[in-house]
């Protein structure tokens, strides 16, 4: 289930493809920090960094993207890290949500391969 404020499609819900639009790679990021999801101050371009990167499956993607932003936050803010923990973590989990909505590693789909999923035309 999406957060709250994401939008999730019913075509890519019953089929599992890419076949409906999704947001422009660097839309996606502000969306999710406006969903209430992500804790102040979000930098949307490490989240862009960390959808940006090349992981093998789902799975991998999640945990990678986790860990970027609750390391970025241990770093960069550590008072925030500790103070809203719970926030960090449902800001990776929504951003790790955004690129397994958007990214296909077994049909070489990759962030920004396509404007959007309409169709291969629109590159």
């Amino acid at each position: 289930m999406p957060p709250s404020g994401a939008r999730w499609t019913a075509s890519t819900a019953t089929t599992g493809r890419p076949t409906s639009t999704a947001p422009p790679t660097a839309s996606s990021t502000p969306r999710c920090s406006t969903a209430g999801s992500t804790p102040p101050p979000v930098r949307a371009a490490r989240g862009l960094k960390a959808l940006q990167a090349d992981y093998p499956t789902h799975e991998a993607a999640r945990e990678g993207i986790a860990k970027a932003i609750t390391d970025f936050y241990a770093q960069s803010y550590p008072q925030v890290a500790s103070e809203k923990k719970d926030a960090v973590t449902d800001a990776g989990r929504a951003l790790g949500d955004i690129w397994c909505w958007n990214v296909f590693p077994k049909m070489n789909i990759k962030w920004g391969t396509y404007r959007n999923h309409i169709g291969t035309t629109s590159t």
